[in-house]
């Protein structure tokens, strides 16, 4: 028996042996495996020493402006050219460089070498300006700088027949971020390739020996890299912590500043329903203009906060393009009341009348570039242009339209340029000091345009002025020009205007409707086109009229006197004077239409122009029509009044009640207030509501709170009963935490009109509704604007 167990003690030991063995090849090839890896790591170290300097001083070499330019011309002779390819070969020489050169994609997606600072010319290796190369089997570095526009690193590899090699490669980007080439720089890696070499061979022959000694190596790597994890995992937090806390920072900024904006804007639109002389009316309006304007900021803020985090929003529908372009022109021309400078429109008629795309958006980017020139131009001239790009066919019922905004003022140095379109951005303070904004209108305005398919370009003189160019896709609903002058051939317009530039802005807009018109610019002028006119007129008898109402004009030739409200007097002082009779006030065939400034005296039965007159307005003047499919009034009325309506208003701030019950007054509802959520409750359990308005953050029971507590009433009407969330909390996402949370619409702070009568529409039944007249309902007397 023991000789059994002797004779089986040795194949046991060759198999311990073989296991020894078999684990010992085990570490030795996860050693040799790990080893080589963390050399290849090593060489990516060394890559990043070496050649990153290289690149990084080839990258201060280029202007990106000028190799844009060569890119895209390919001239050998460019002094550019010769310079820098010069510079980069002194640089090669002065490092173990194989090869140092830029490239630039093509249009058709192939590459071209663009500049070669590897050889000199007479080289056969030498790669001319503009030769094509093939670089699908270039390394993946060369794809990921592309991708990233960020500078790649390649490892230690062998390239045939050049041997070992280590690549790198850095994007050469424009001003506008825009990867306009590639910089090269391959490094000889034959001497660190025998380095790594001859470590592995020794790693091998002393693995055995030191196999625990390795161990204690890896172990101390992997503890060190755990650790290194550990803190950048510690670092990430934090960043999203800061994230998080920007984020509640904004969100309770908004709030804050809503909250009492709420109360000043509401107030002056309750104000503004009031009876008031002209000057208390416009003390009003200026201070609802104000709170806007800060709106307006703070919207601005929350908007580059959601282009940092990729949540912009575009909500896109129909909309009449006439209602965006006069609401622009029309802030931007209370805006310059008073001031020193001629706001002239150029706006091709023959538009299309009906689109389809996010008419608050295009207001926004619009108003930003109408408000920027606004703010930079102290005297001088502001130039709104509209028109179809060149371009645009219309395709598949799509059109491109160009918004020009042209100004004379400040203008931008051309340093300052490339930073045009930069958050936080202002320029030349001291010149323009007293500007107001953030500097985010620019930067927001380009966003949003490149969002929508289009895109927003500069170019300026500094000191005389500054042209921002807008380009926009958008799609044709109805295809209907914007305005249109039924016979256009009946109708003739001498404009007396001694202001150059008004006058050539409404012969401009004359012309683009089609009717024939001269220019007056001095006294001598009028009194000859004058004279010349009133003898054409039925046997030479002057026919004037000053208040026909144009409802009770027929279609007939007729002329039109054009002029300013301050040169009325002189206008009618001189018609007199040439007319050989007494004015014939029963057959008017010539008329006299003041121009006003925003604020001017009106005259009540004469028909009136606005400087800048638009197309729309012109063509209703000639059309015997009234212009009532405008933009939307400054306070719309009501379409209906709902008496056995009850709606319930729940805000611990009183001044906020007061305000929503102002802009309720008109639908004649049965209102109830209160000021706290316990409140709230109560009263919805002794009352059937049809619409409850909730405040969101109220001490005691928010909001939220609240409408949870209404719901869980023992009441079979809760359920259904509309809650409307009131929040000055504007940020991306609330409306959708607000329903998840049982409430049935969302209305922020300082409450939109037109949004509060959309809700009260949608909410009220309709057996609760009456019809308003309000043709046979006293109007207040507004004053006069």
């Amino acid at each position: 028996m023991a000789a059994a167990v002797k004779r089986d003690n040795p194949p046991m030991k060759v198999q311990f042996a073989l296991y020894f063995v078999f684990f010992m090849i085990v570490v030795i090839a996860v050693i040799c495996f790990m080893s080589a890896e963390q050399i290849k790591y090593i060489a990516n170290l060394v890559n990043s020493r070496l050649c990153l300097p290289i690149a990084e001083q080839t990258a201060a070499l280029i202007d990106t402006d000028q190799y844009e330019r060569l890119c895209k011309t390919l001239d050998a002779a460019d002094p550019f050219y010769e310079t820098t390819r010069r510079k980069m070969l002194a640089i090669k020489k002065q490092n173990p460089v194989r090869y140092l050169y830029t490239m630039a994609e093509k249009e058709d997606g192939s590459w071209i070498f663009v500049i070669d600072g590897s050889a000199p010319p007479e080289d056969p290796g030498f790669s001319p300006l503009g030769a094509p190369e093939d670089v699908s089997g270039y390394e993946p570095a060369f794809f990921e700088c592309i991708r990233t526009k960020k500078t790649q690193f390649n490892r230690l590899f062998y390239v045939e027949p050049r041997g070992w090699n280590i690549s790198l490669y850095m994007p050469i980007l424009n001003a506008s971020g825009d990867l306009i080439g590639i910089i090269g720089c391959d490094y000889d890696g034959e001497n660190l390739h025998n380095q790594q070499r001859f470590q592995i061979i020794i790693l091998i022959t002393l693995t055995v020996v030191f196999s625990s000694a390795a161990a204690a190596v890896y172990v101390s790597l992997v503890k060190d890299i755990d650790r290194r994890n550990r803190h950048f995992l510690h670092l990430t937090r934090m960043a999203e912590s800061a994230s998080e806390a920007k984020n509640t920072f904004l969100a309770n900024t908004s709030h804050e500043i809503r909250t009492p904006m709420n109360a000043i804007i509401g107030m002056s639109e309750l104000a503004l329903r009031e009876r008031l002389d002209p000057r208390a009316r416009d003390y009003i309006s200026n201070i609802r203009q104000a709170g806007k304007n800060l709106i307006s900021i703070i919207n601005d803020i929350l908007d580059i906060s959601k282009i940092e985090s990729g949540k912009l929003e575009v909500n896109p529908g129909e909309y009449q393009f006439a209602a965006l372009l006069e609401d622009c022109v029309n802030i931007i021309r209370m805006r310059l009341s008073g001031k020193p400078i001629a706001f002239i429109t150029n706006i091709d008629s023959s538009l299309p009348s009906l689109l389809f795309g996010d008419m608050s958006r295009v207001r926004q980017i619009l108003l930003n570039l109408l408000n920027n020139a606004v703010k930079y131009t102290a005297g001088g001239s502001i130039t709104f242009t509209v028109r179809e790009a060149p371009a645009s066919t219309r395709t598949g019922g799509n059109i491109t339209l160009i918004y020009e905004i042209a100004d004379t003022g400040t203008g931008i140095k051309n340093e300052e340029l490339k930073k045009t379109f930069g958050n936080y951005v202002q320029f030349d303070l001291k010149r323009s000091r007293g500007a107001e904004g953030t500097g985010l209108g620019l930067a927001i305005s380009r966003n949003l345009c490149r969002f929508m398919g289009g895109d927003i370009t500069v170019r300026s003189v500094y000191g005389e002025g500054s042209v921002f160019t807008v380009t926009l896709p958008q799609t044709v609903i109805n295809s209907e020009p914007l305005s249109r002058v039924e016979h256009p051939e009946k109708f003739r317009v001498l404009v007396y205007e001694k202001r150059k530039l008004q006058g050539a802005g409404v012969l401009a807009m004359l012309k683009n409707l089609g009717v024939s018109c001269a220019l007056a610019s001095n006294t001598d002028e009028f009194r000859r086109y004058l004279q010349s006119l009133l003898w054409e007129q039925a046997g030479g008898i002057l026919k004037m009229s000053l208040n026909q109402s144009s409802e009770n004009r027929q279609i007939q030739n007729r002329s039109y006197i054009f002029l300013p409200s301050f040169l009325l007097n002189e206008g009618q002082e001189i018609l007199e004077e040439l007319s050989p009779g007494d004015l014939a006030m029963d057959t008017p065939d010539l008329t006299l239409v003041p121009l006003t400034e925003y604020n001017d005296v009106r005259w009540p039965g004469i028909p009136t122009l606005m400087l800048p007159i638009q197309p729309r307005d012109a063509a209703a003047l000639f059309n015997g029509t009234k212009n009532d499919d405008g933009p939307e009034r400054e306070i719309p009325r009501p379409r209906f009044t709902a008496p056995e309506a009850k709606v319930l208003i729940v805000d611990d701030i009183v001044t906020n009640i007061t305000v929503a019950e102002g802009l309720l007054e008109h639908y004649k509802m049965r209102i109830h207030s209160c000021t706290s959520g316990l409140e709230a409750v109560k009263m919805a359990e002794e009352n059937e509501y049809d619409i409850v308005f909730m405040d969101h953050m109220m001490p005691g029971m928010n909001g939220i709170e609240t409408a949870a507590a209404i719901r869980a009433l023992d009441r079979d009407y809760v359920i259904f009963m509309p809650i409307i969330a009131l929040t000055a909390n504007a940020v991306l996402g609330m409306r959708e935490m607000f329903m998840d949370q049982g409430f049935d619409d969302y209305l922020s702070k300082p409450r939109d009109i037109a949004k509060l009568d959309e809700i009260i529409g949608e909410w009220i039944p309709l057996s609760k509704r009456k019809k308003m007249n309000w043709n046979n309902r006293p109007e207040a007397d507004h004053g006069e604007q």
